[in-house]
């Protein structure tokens, strides 16, 4: 379903110890995530809401910020072609010019989710106080289009929807957003965008076998910091996946960007996560990947098998063949006798061998398909790699205490307005 292939340096025994170390934390330690893919309570609870929001309207709105929201966007977006346009919107910013636009293309019948983790989410908050003014203006205000998921704890998200009388969900105690894709939170977006999330989950089940794999990814990363590789490039060759490379880009900066470790000692460097965009970034990135410093490890994402045998990703590449016809002529012929998803499974390729040949790091991770369990797999996956990453280097992976202090900071300007 999902296979890695790495083209760096072999890692050593120790990092690979230092790994299984770590998955052992994991798996004796109660992260909740671990639990989802296997829980059909969580998928009951999303089948049941989603069936009261189908009765009201065939549009659903998702207000939510981070992990809130983040999850979900990424699986509806992994199937964008599939999901009718217009079926559901996600409000994760506090721009109004673009609120605005996207209120005015609004559905009658639309249907409001406020996603809240801890119900104080101040943006969210804001949106609904936003929202309801823009409602009653247009004399279009009813509570029964506003539903609410949040903790069952005090809160002023609860309060506003006892207030008003709202249907209330209740996100799973102890469970960190940027985890939650695979609960009610993820859950009653794909089921809402049509997503057959059974499938989902089975994907997710496999990668619950996958310990091997994830003790290798981890291994991997330790071996890259190691090699002074501050910048872990995933690189999307598929259109589809942008989405996930915003929740990604989150789970690995949140969950591994700390200062301190679990024994309160300056907590190790960790790389900076970015995502980049098939051939489009060729186009721009590429230039300093090649010729500015070697500070990089880049992974590419896409679908197809992996190319058997050797140790290049490239055979043409490595072997210091060109790759491109160099006449014109030849070069139309060449693309005449290729299709698109060939053309870009090539570019991948030969960015990844000419990125080798000049000892640049590089892993590619491939997908069988754009399927349902393949979205499933993945996204497990990622969390098991990037939790036991953050065992490994003695963190907490599930706290975000530079984002809490941001918030405070926030709420401590907006009470002196």
């Amino acid at each position: 379903m999902i296979e890695f292939q790495s083209f760096c340096a072999p890692v050593s025994e120790a990092h690979r110890r230092q790994a299984e170390k770590a998955w052992q934390t994991v798996n004796t330690s109660d992260y909740l995530f671990m639990d989802l893919p296997l829980n059909k309570k969580h998928l009951k609870s999303s089948q049941n809401l989603v069936a009261e929001l189908r009765r009201k309207g065939q549009q659903l709105v998702v207000v939510g910020m981070g992990g809130s929201s983040a999850g979900a966007r990424a699986a509806v977006d992994f199937f964008g072609d599939q999901v009718p346009m217009g079926t559901i919107q996600f409000w994760d910013n506090t721009d109004e010019d673009s609120l605005n636009w996207r209120f005015s293309r609004l559905a009658e019948n639309a249907q409001f989710l406020f996603v809240s983790k801890s119900g104080q989410t101040i943006e969210v908050l804001a949106l609904f106080s936003w929202l309801e003014k823009k409602l009653k203006e247009h004399g279009k205000f009813d509570p029964a289009r506003l539903h609410v998921l949040t903790e069952d704890r005090p809160s002023q998200l609860l309060a506003l929807a006892q207030t008003y009388g709202l249907r209330v969900d209740f996100w799973p105690m102890g469970l960190s957003g940027r985890f939650s894709v695979l609960s009610e939170v993820g859950l009653v977006p794909m089921l809402f965008a049509g997503i057959p999330v059974e499938q989902v989950l089975v994907g997710a089940q496999w990668s619950l076998r996958q310990v091997s794999l994830v003790r290798e990814l981890v291994a991997l990363s330790l071996a890259s910091f190691e090699r002074n590789e501050w910048l872990t490039v995933f690189w999307g060759y598929s259109d589809f996946v942008g989405g996930f490379g915003d929740w990604l880009v989150q789970l690995w900066s949140e969950s591994l960007g700390k200062r301190w470790t679990r024994h309160n000692s300056p907590a190790p460097r960790v790389s900076t996560p970015l995502f980049c965009r098939g051939s489009s970034d060729q186009h721009s990135l590429l230039q300093q990947f090649v010729e500015g410093a070697k500070d990089k490890w880049i992974i590419a994402l896409d679908f197809g098998p992996i190319r058997a045998g050797g140790d290049s990703a490239f055979k043409g590449a490595s072997n210091g063949q060109s790759v491109v016809p160099t006449a014109p002529l030849s070069l139309m012929s060449a693309l005449k006798r290729v299709s698109l998803t060939e053309l870009l499974q090539a570019q991948s390729e030969s960015v990844l061998g000419a990125l080798e040949q000049i000892g640049v790091s590089t892993a590619q991770m491939r997908m069988s398909a754009r399927t349902p369990e393949a979205l499933g797999a993945l996204l497990q996956l990622m969390l098991m790699w990037t939790v036991t990453l953050g065992e490994a280097l003695e963190i907490n992976p599930g706290d975000q205490p530079g984002v809490e202090l941001g918030k405070k900071i926030l709420t401590q300007r907006l009470a002196g307005c």
